[in-house]
């Protein structure tokens, strides 16, 4: 349908994006979903195959591409796992990163950015309702999770508001054990 935007290096991704999620996610998906569990090390082996940071500079540990790049990661995330929650979970960097790339300080996305690219970290991102002053935030463990995280994990960057705001609650990045975390928990 729109292979005309494709080059041979977006072949070549691509192949290497399915042969890595049938080998590291196919074999569990059912597992991981029917105990509801999401394997945290995924954030570390992502990373280590340069998918964690796609669209971001290298210098930050980034993999720079074009969008069809992206697409495709996207097109086989969905099409090898059949489960947007994981896709979700993975690509949360997507949502709460780009404050810190675009208006975070040098030592911000030294602090932030580089572990979350590395997979050391997880991205989030926290929110604040200023007429109802309730705070909400999108985190890799859906519904069930987010009503027992609480607010103290959350690191508050010091970014500037954009013009016409009053508050600007940007993402953060929280150190995780390296162990499974379920949806119950």
């Amino acid at each position: 349908m729109y292979d005309e935007y494709f080059t041979e290096e977006h072949h070549i991704f691509r192949a290497t994006v399915r042969k890595f999620i049938e080998k590291e996610i196919k074999p569990h998906i059912e597992h991981w979903d029917e105990e509801g569990e999401f394997p945290i090390e995924l954030y570390k082996k992502f990373a280590d195959q340069g998918l964690m940071g796609l669209t971001y500079p290298a210098e930050y540990g980034g993999t720079p591409c074009d969008i069809f790049m992206y697409v495709i990661y996207t097109e086989e995330m969905v099409r090898g796992t059949g489960s947007v929650g994981l896709v979700s979970g993975l690509g949360s960097n997507a949502i709460a990163m780009p404050p810190v790339l675009k208006l975070g300080t040098e030592a911000q996305k030294q602090k932030f950015l580089v572990p979350v690219l590395a997979g050391e970290k997880i991205a989030a991102l926290a929110l604040r309702n200023l007429t109802r002053d309730r705070m909400w935030q999108t985190s890799r463990h859906g519904p069930s999770a987010m009503e027992t995280t609480t607010w103290s994990t959350v690191q508050k960057l010091s970014l500037p508001a954009a013009a016409g705001q009053t508050s600007l609650q940007p993402p953060c990045a929280r150190e995780v054990p390296a162990t499974k975390v379920s949806a119950s928990s």
